[in-house]
């Protein structure tokens, strides 16, 4: 109910059309994969990890990925 609300706040405000939106979604969907086929895999459960805290989110698997910012 929330993002309906977003977007029909983006449709009105900003004269964005529902393709346009299905767009801009699908672009940052995109992005998103692209992000994950970056990061390195857990080793213990094969999911992505994350640089911001010293364990896997999922399993708790310690790691020392970092990245430079």
């Amino acid at each position: 109910m929330l993002l309906e609300g977003i977007w029909q706040l983006l449709k009105s405000k900003l004269q964005y059309t529902d393709d346009e939106l299905d767009t801009l979604v699908a672009k940052m969907e995109d992005e998103v994969h692209e992000i994950a086929r970056v990061a390195p895999e857990c080793p213990n459960c094969g999911r992505p990890l994350q640089d911001n805290t010293p364990v896997c989110v999922y399993c708790g698997e310690e790691h020392n990925f970092r990245t430079l910012f």
